[in-house]
């Protein structure tokens, strides 16, 4: 990350200062650093993201510490949201979504 931070301000500083041979390095470098960001995108992940499971539950009115709760419904989370590790694919089903 840190090539493509320094690749990425010298394009952007417009590299007036450097000479040709700099300049084709900086230019490379850019290459390389996009090359190598695309590559990570496309790679699938290794988690997965379960979203949290909620349920409404009707709670009657009652009196607690002598203050009176009326009746309402709240949500209750039945299972937390969480990273899981992905069901392993094998190369061909990877190959079949691109």
């Amino acid at each position: 990350m840190k090539r493509w931070t320094l690749t990425a301000l010298l394009v952007l500083a417009g590299c007036s200062g450097l000479g040709e041979r700099d300049r084709a390095w900086v230019r490379d470098e850019v290459r390389r650093s996009v090359r190598s960001a695309l590559a990570e995108r496309e790679r699938p992940s290794a988690y997965e993201w379960v979203e949290p499971q909620f349920q409404m539950v009707h709670e009657p009115a009652h009196i607690e510490g002598g203050a009176f709760h009326p009746a309402q419904e709240r949500s209750v989370i039945i299972e937390a949201g969480e990273w899981r590790a992905a069901p392993q694919r094998k190369k061909r089903e990877i190959r079949r979504e691109r």
